[in-house]
């Protein structure tokens, strides 16, 4: 009878030890579990963040192709102006050589008529 409960004591033990080992397997891999929670909670914000970054790099490149269409419109309109300004310019070197063509012809009929008056 002590040879059968000795051998159920040991077998007890034996048990007990691998139901120990058991939970500390278990307790390891909860704590695995958690590690894995937060790294997965740690990339959900960080792929949030890389969400906001990206949202506010194509907020940026919407703005700049919205700036580029306006530069070339101001270009354009540069150019416009620019080319009204070539053609005033045009004018009124054209009529700078008229009115000093009309100051020699005056002058010339102011001589001719001097020249008339003291001839007369």
């Amino acid at each position: 009878e002590v040879e059968r409960l000795r051998a159920g004591a040991k077998e007890d033990a034996k048990r007990r030890k691998e139901f120990e080992g058991k939970m500390v397997e278990a307790k390891d891999a909860l704590l695995a579990v958690e590690e894995y929670k937060l790294e997965v909670v740690s990339l959900r914000e960080k792929l949030a963040g890389e969400g906001e970054q990206g949202k506010a790099l194509e907020n940026a490149m919407e703005e700049a192709k919205m700036l580029r269409s306006a530069n070339e419109t101001l270009k354009a309109e540069l150019d416009a102006v620019k080319e009204k300004e070539m053609k005033s310019r045009r004018d009124l070197e054209s009529m700078t050589e008229k009115s000093q063509a009309v100051v020699r012809l005056n002058a010339q009929l102011m001589g001719q008529v001097k020249q008339l008056k003291s001839k007369g």
